[in-house]
């Protein structure tokens, strides 16, 4: 039987370890997600507000089960229109004034590339994280996340659309 010097056995059991443990931090560099961001800005949308009973008393109050319809249309960073947006929420938490309220949404931005369409829990009052569930067109298969931003001069609202390739 032929054995190995102990100093080349040493060296052959350093590099595997060094190989095994260079795979996994290999995997998760590849496996990173790269994001692309998108800033639409907004003009005051129409909006509908379907009260339903027992009807709220205070106004820009919402209770469980008042709805909240609104469209738009979104605008780049040079007033240039690129689509419209419609949204539809429902309040499904305790009775509040709307920027406090717990949103269940769906939201839908159509530019001439295609549509991204986000949908869970929501809430206007800034704080809010909108998830995107996909998209048609260039947009097909889109994951990432809608939030508000800071709307610029000449508009009331900006949303920011990050997107996880």
């Amino acid at each position: 039987m032929h054995h190995l010097p102990a100093r080349r056995t040493l060296g052959l059991t350093l590099v595997a370890l060094s190989a095994a443990v260079a795979v996994p931090v290999l995997t998760n560099a590849q496996t990173q997600p790269a994001t692309t961001s998108i800033t639409f800005q907004e003009t005051a949308p129409q909006v509908a507000i379907d009260d339903i009973a027992p009807k709220s008393k205070a106004r820009e109050t919402v209770g469980l089960g008042d709805r909240l319809i609104a469209t738009g249309p979104i605008f780049d960073a040079t007033h240039k229109r690129l689509g419209s947006f419609s949204s539809d929420c429902t309040n499904v938490g305790a009775t509040k004034p709307l920027f406090k309220a717990t949103l269940q949404c769906t939201a839908t931005y159509q530019t001439e590339a295609g549509q991204i369409v986000a949908a869970g829990l929501f809430k206007l009052d800034g704080t809010g994280e909108l998830p995107i569930v996909g998209g048609s067109g260039t947009y097909s298969g889109a994951r990432g996340t809608v939030t508000s931003g800071k709307p610029l001069k000449g508009f009331d609202a900006a949303d920011i659309i990050t997107l996880t390739t």
